[in-house]
């Protein structure tokens, strides 16, 4: 299993061959790195919000899809606060709590 906060990947070759698995796992471990499981406290913390502002399932799975194709990631690998912080608006909007989401999410960083 690879594991990287709340997310988890789990790697099986049903007992056929646990070379080929050991390989996959660590091909994983390289792709996904620690700023995963920043992503994954970010979307939770998103969530809970939108889901309490009690839009639409539907409005709210278009954002959400937008939040996971935006370059989000990559920004947090980078530490582009500035960057995360414009995405975040274009894809919420300005009446969405983005800086206390943001200082939720990295206040270990």
């Amino acid at each position: 299993i690879v594991k990287r906060g709340n997310l988890q990947i789990a790697i099986s070759t049903a007992g056929k061959s646990p070379a080929l698995a050991k390989k996959i796992r660590k091909n994983l471990e390289s792709t996904f790195g620690p700023e995963y499981d920043s992503l994954t406290k970010l979307m939770g913390i998103i969530r809970t919000k939108l889901l309490s502002q009690d839009q639409s399932s539907s409005k709210n799975k278009i954002i959400f899809q937008q939040l996971v194709d935006s370059n989000l990631l990559e920004m947090i690998k980078r530490k582009n606060w500035d960057g995360m912080r414009a995405t975040l608006k274009s894809i919420l909007g300005e009446g969405f709590p983005i800086e206390d989401t943001l200082t939720q999410a990295f206040k270990e960083i």
